[in-house]
């Protein structure tokens, strides 16, 4: 089954599919800042790598995939950014302004007047709230006696990241159309080798043990979702190809790790999407609010709340306890914030 025949139902796996990823992004994180320490998650203790950025990297395969589309559709850079914008920036706004006004001044150990009167305040909810000169992560006197400490949203790292891609892919188009070419055709080119290009240096990298920038491994994955998305017309997504994928990656994670990232870098992407086009009986035919990002954004200061709160808590009770405050949250960003913005699109 190609990706253009799947029935429209079927991506309603990659709503589902956003909701596991940013789950895991809770439940790796409350590990982390459960102990201070990285190497306490299982996935990171059995295989080397890190729930929270498996689970970064299957947003980045599928914003790829979805992004690419939506850009297709309305062939149209102006349109193309009025949409990106309206899903990104409303919430992040709102939620920098929480963070700054409400949890900062509950949480700081400074007093109001010297809270308030630092730059470092104000450049949080600057950087935050726009998010293309990278982001702050503290706040002063906020969350400095966790065991990670003093970061107060650790989870917006990769968003500034995103927007470099949208970024790469809106030039990409641009230049197409500067140079007279059939934008389709160059971008079917242009999409595989910056993949390639990722990937080989994220295998540089990792074989000379420099450490590793994500920039090269999450454009890598962006660009292979946008690939797949332009060849959708003649890809075809086999069950049988997936399951194998999968099991070279486990005996790869056990046998020759060193190889690990590029491999991954390469296949993982195929397995997810073809996850996300896969009929799967009830799944499928779910109709699901989008609380993946309100889940992003929120996550990691409720975690680090809980942490300052309860003292000593371990990480699958920390996982509990702030999904669930979570979700509320996520829940009222999206009604409130998210949805109705994303409506604005239309005029």
């Amino acid at each position: 089954m190609s990706a253009t025949q799947a029935p429209r139902r079927f991506i309603n796996n990659f709503d589902l599919m956003r909701l596991l990823a940013a789950s895991a992004v809770v439940l790796g994180h409350s590990y982390i800042l459960s102990s201070g320490d990285a190497s306490q998650e299982p996935l990171h203790r059995f295989f080397g790598l890190d729930l929270g950025r498996v689970a970064v990297d299957i947003f980045f395969v599928m914003s790829g995939f979805l992004v690419t589309g939506s850009l297709l559709r309305r062939d149209c850079l102006k349109s193309f950014w009025i949409a990106r914008f309206l899903r990104v920036f409303p919430a992040m706004i709102v939620m920098s302004l929480l963070t700054v006004f409400i949890l900062g001044p509950l949480v700081s150990t400074l007093p109001l007047t010297e809270y308030f009167g630092s730059a470092a305040t104000w450049l949080h909810l600057l950087k935050n709230s726009t998010l293309f000169a990278g982001v702050s992560f503290v706040l002063p006197g906020v969350f400095a006696g966790t065991p990670y400490p003093e970061a107060v949203n650790g989870s917006l790292w990769s968003l500034p990241l995103e927007l470099r891609m949208y970024l790469l892919l809106a030039g990409c188009w641009f230049l197409a159309g500067r140079l007279n070419r059939d934008v389709q055709v160059w971008a079917r080119r242009m999409f595989p080798a910056i993949m390639l290009l990722g990937t080989l240096i994220t295998l540089y990298c990792y074989l000379t043990g420099k450490i590793p920038n994500h920039h090269p491994r999450l454009a890598a994955m962006f660009f292979a979702g946008a690939t797949a998305r332009l060849y959708a017309d003649r890809l075809r997504w086999s069950g049988l190809l997936a399951a194998g994928l999968t099991i070279l990656l486990l005996l790869v994670s056990i046998f020759m790790r060193n190889w690990l990232e590029s491999l991954y870098v390469l296949l993982m992407p195929y397995c997810i999407l073809y996850v996300a086009h896969r009929q799967i009986p009830l799944v499928s035919d779910l109709r699901l609010p989008d609380y993946s990002y309100g889940i992003y954004i929120y996550s990691f200061p409720l975690q680090q709340l809980f942490v300052q709160l309860l003292p000593g808590i371990q990480p699958l009770p920390m996982f509990a306890l702030s999904f669930s405050a979570t979700l509320v949250l996520a829940a009222l960003s999206w009604y409130l914030v998210e949805k109705p913005a994303m409506r604005l699109k239309r005029s």
